[in-house]
């Protein structure tokens, strides 16, 4: 059981996370899509075949 400080308020599902060109998560950019505020030039990611 998590606490009230632990428990997400909202949660979205989505197919795939923005990644850099290393492969790794870009957290700034979820971080900023989560707070609604506005990103900017959104980079589009690679599809997979």
């Amino acid at each position: 059981m998590l606490g009230p400080i632990a428990k997400p308020k909202i949660i979205k599902v989505v197919t795939e996370l923005p990644k850099t060109r290393s492969g790794k998560i870009m957290r700034r950019l979820l971080r900023d899509i989560a707070e609604g505020r506005a990103v900017g030039d959104t980079p589009r990611w690679p599809t997979r075949r």
